[in-house]
This record gives structure tokens, C-alpha cells and sequence, in this order.
């Protein structure tokens, strides 16, 4: 069963953002993704059908590698390539392939919009810690920048950082 994954420093819930006046209260918006296209411009009019939808796919093994054990993280990063991720999922798993999505539910940071371009990793970390990183993990790659919606995207594992 996927469950959210916490970062020590970034679990503690930010203060709603305050509105300028003639805005509606935060308990008024209809939804987060109705409250971002408010100010947006035309083009958010036209990507609105897809914003925060989850992305979907497939991550199995590159030939000739054995999983081993450990806890598989799918990592989201949006287009800045510093800080935190955009959203993380954590699957216990024991066979591959095995299948995932990820999306507005796993964002990490309250209020950050799950929005594209999004690159999206994985990992099969030994020890379960997503903080540490090991030689010997198993790691992929998505091909290309996706945007949410996007589906039947593969990652191969392989060691290493794929």
C-alpha cells in the first residue's frame, strides 16, 4: 500500500497564504487547482485539464539485475533542479514489475501544485532511508520531461544512479 513520505523539516503544515482583499477565503475556492487558474494566464486555460492529474507506468528491472530487498521510492522533481521534490511515493514491494502513480496526493510541500515538466526517478533503496543513498541501490529514470497525465511511462532499474 503506498504511503506518503515524510521529510524531517518540510512535515510541518505552512500557514494558509493570506489573500489580498476582494479574494475569496481559502475555505470559498472550490479546489487548489481551481485557486492556481484563478490568476493564471490563457495558456493555464488550456493545460487545466491535465494540472494534477497522476502520472502512471511501469518500473521493472534492467536484464540481468536482482532486486534484493529494500523500499521503493518514486521521486517527482519539477523544473528547478535544487530543493526538496515535487512529490515522492513510497511502494513496498517484492516483485517487478510493479506498477505506480503518483500525483497531487504525494506532493511534499502543501500549497506546490503538481505541474509539469516533471522528471520522475526511482529507487530501490536497501535501507529505507530516502535521505541516503548507497552504491549498490537500484535506480531509473523516466525518458523526457512528463506532464501529469502522462501514462504507460517506464523506468528501468539498474545499479547505481540509472
Amino acid at each position: 500500500m503506498p504511503e506518503r513520505v515524510m521529510v524531517p523539516g518540510l512535515d510541518v503544515p505552512a500557514p494558509p497564504p493570506s489573500m489580498p482583499m476582494g479574494m475569496p477565503s481559502r475555505g470559498s475556492v472550490s479546489s487548489a487547482a481551481d485557486a492556481e487558474g484563478a490568476g493564471g494566464s490563457g495558456s493555464d486555460a488550456a493545460s487545466s485539464d491535465s494540472a494534477g492529474a497522476e502520472i502512471r507506468g511501469t518500473i521493472r528491472l534492467a536484464e540481468g539485475v536482482e532486486a534484493g530487498s529494500g523500499v521503493l521510492f518514486v521521486i517527482a522533481r519539477g523544473p528547478s533542479a535544487g530543493g526538496p521534490p515535487l512529490a515522492v511515493r513510497k511502494l513496498d514491494t517484492a516483485r517487478f514489475p510493479v506498477e505506480f502513480s503518483i500525483g497531487p496526493s504525494d506532493v511534499m510541500m502543501p500549497g506546490v501544485r503538481f505541474a509539469g515538466p516533471i522528471s520522475l526517478t526511482a529507487r530501490l533503496d536497501r535501507d529505507g532511508n530516502p535521505m541516503s543513498r548507497d552504491p549498490s541501490d537500484l535506480a531509473g529514470s523516466a525518458e523526457g520531461a512528463l506532464q501529469p497525465g502522462a501514462t504507460d511511462v517506464e523506468i528501468v532499474l539498474k545499479r547505481g544512479d540509472g
